[in-house]
């Protein structure tokens, strides 16, 4: 028996140390070299965090910005959706008791709702012009735009076009700003995107440039231009057109021998040679004129325009060219 319990207490002995041993290697060796879980570099998060930069909304566009923009301060900035980044509230004014309801009073305040938008544009933009909403474009916010005015003509809402179906939609709640001012705010944030080398929207080009995608229609270009000379407003309408300084002039005169001006009918052309800088699109007009005018051009009663949009080095639509026949 004592030369039994003498072996199992050398049995014990020898576990002992090799579990020690054992013990002793988990700390070391391979555990200190970099496996699969090893954290991402520097250069990695960068990267990951450039492409993700325009969702961060309140990030990418911070307030100050915004209030260069509109020259008066955002109090609070909120992000609307926790986690997805995609949205953010500028408020003009906030206040704790905002707004009573049976439970109590609730928070808030006028504020400037931005949103990194990738839903289905079109849609949103059919059911607006259904309910009266105009879709303009301005020539002066930098880069691909629409204006949404109202039945009064009031702006309530801008938005950029950053392709592929993606937008940034900017909207004045609670009358935070007036909607001049969602013009000045989509400039501001043009500037900013127009100078993000990070921001990399070359695959929509790409996709662009080998024709699988054209891009949305620019009719609201067109559709602004003819409003501008609608309204006699002649310089505005020769700020949208791609021309120099003398070609301007010619036109000015040109325009200044309308009268008056309805448009009664806007389609698109020649849709198999759009490419992604380049659409045409045929114009009927109700127009009277000057007897100036009927020398160059003109006449009284219905006119036909066929009018070339080109997209410049900037973003920006603007008419090329105007032609009495196709």
């Amino acid at each position: 028996m004592k030369k039994v319990n003498r072996v199992e207490k050398l049995v014990l002995l020898a576990v002992l140390v090799i579990g020690l041993v054992v013990i002793g290697g988990c700390g070391k060796g391979p555990e200190e070299k970099p496996g699969v879980t090893q954290m991402p570099t520097k250069s990695q998060k960068e990267a990951k965090k450039a492409s993700n930069a325009i969702e961060n909304v309140c990030g990418y566009f911070p307030k100050e910005l915004v209030e260069s923009a509109i020259g008066k301060p955002i109090v609070k900035t909120e992000g609307r959706l926790p986690g997805m980044g995609d949205s953010c509230y500028y408020y003009t004014s906030y206040s704790e008791k905002y707004r009573q309801t049976q439970y109590g009073y609730k928070p808030g305040g006028s504020f400037i709702v931005v949103v990194y938008d990738t839903k289905d544009f079109a849609k949103d933009r059919a059911y607006n012009e259904k309910s009266g909403t105009k879709y303009e474009s301005d020539p002066s916010i930098g880069m691909d735009n629409f204006v949404m005015r109202n039945k009064i003509n009031e702006i309530w809402q801008t938005a950029l076009v950053l392709g592929g179906d993606r937008y940034i939609r900017i909207k004045s709640i609670d009358k935070a700003v007036p909607g001049e001012d969602l013009v000045k705010i989509a400039r501001k944030f043009a500037e900013r995107i127009r100078g993000d080398s990070s921001l990399d929207l070359s695959s929509k080009k790409s996709e662009m440039d080998k024709g699988q995608v054209i891009g949305e229609s620019q009719q609201a270009v067109v559709t602004n231009f003819f409003n501008n000379l609608s309204a006699l407003k002649i310089q505005n309408a020769l700020a949208m057109m791609d021309a120099n300084e003398n070609t301007k002039q010619a036109w000015g005169i040109n325009f200044n021998t309308i009268e008056s001006l309805k448009v009664n009918k806007i389609e698109e052309v020649y849709k198999e040679e759009w490419t992604s800088t380049r659409q045409s699109f045929k114009v009927k007009l109700e127009v009277k004129v000057k007897p100036a005018g009927e020398q160059i051009g003109w006449q009284n009663g219905i006119n036909y325009r066929w009018i070339t949009l080109e997209k410049n080095a900037k973003g920006q639509w603007l008419v090329h060219e105007i032609a009495n026949n196709p």
